[in-house]
């Protein structure tokens, strides 16, 4: 029996219907949303460029200082791991269903050009003028530069030349365009903008406390094949090399 007009409008009505959830879900489907400090903003970009390319999964990120991160995780309730310092997310307010190391963070004073640092007590001298740090109270580094300046006992001697900004990468930024003579930061940072910086040297790991970079996974994710799927490519050679180049 030959299918009446209002048949045919049906089931051409219901096949597209079909079609049209299935592209939404597609659209969809490998999609996750991640959160960086933004001193981690370089590697983290070649590395999820890295993994798109290989998987064709997109993977949105979003980065800043960790309380602007901890912040944008417990609004948003879309983003599945942070990538940052454990300390930060012990006392984070959120729930977490695993930690997976990603690397060792590390504490240097790098300086502009233009000027030599032989070591870092230089700064206390008259040929450096303003130093940067990220902020104490919302950044990693901040709290590093703040407990190397003190144990070392040279906080005495630098902190009317201190400016407080709120990142690594600000720091950076100041740095390359003069506006202070030398700045803490984090060696991943250091090397990226290397060429650009008169140089830098590592911080005494001894007078702070250590750094445990850690891709935490938000609860409710745990299970999440597609954030498995990341987290297992963050263990790959590959992704090492990257982070390994960054000094991580």
């Amino acid at each position: 029996m030959k299918p009446t007009t209002m048949q045919q409008f049906r089931f051409f009505f219901c096949a597209l219907c079909v079609a049209l959830l299935c592209s939404v879900s597609s659209l969809h489907a490998g999609e996750i949303t991640l959160a960086s400090v933004g001193g981690y903003k370089r590697p983290m970009v070649e590395i999820i460029d890295r993994y798109q390319d290989e998987t064709g999964n997109k993977v949105t990120a979003v980065y800043g200082n960790m309380r602007q991160v901890i912040s944008q995780s417990k609004m948003s309730g879309t983003v599945a791991l942070i990538i940052g310092d454990q300390k930060f997310f012990d006392r984070s307010g959120l729930e977490f269903d695993a930690f997976h190391p990603v690397g060792q963070g590390r504490l240097v004073l790098a300086w502009r050009q233009g000027i030599g640092i032989e070591k870092i007590a230089d700064i206390a001298g008259g040929g450096v003028g303003r130093v940067g740090m990220p902020d104490p109270v919302k950044a990693i580094y901040g709290v590093a530069a703040n407990e190397y300046l003190e144990n070392s006992g040279m906080m005495p001697e630098v902190s009317e030349k201190l400016i407080r900004l709120g990142t690594v990468p600000q720091v950076s930024a100041y740095l390359l365009s003069g506006d202070i003579d030398a700045g803490f930061i984090n060696s991943t940072d250091a090397i990226g903008v290397r060429e650009k910086i008169g140089g830098f040297l590592l911080a005494a790991d001894a007078l702070y406390t250590p750094i445990a970079i850690n891709a935490g996974v938000l609860k409710g994710y745990g299970d999440n094949g597609d954030v498995a799927g990341f987290i297992e490519f963050l263990r790959s050679p590959d992704a090492r090399e990257v982070f390994g180049r960054y000094g991580l």
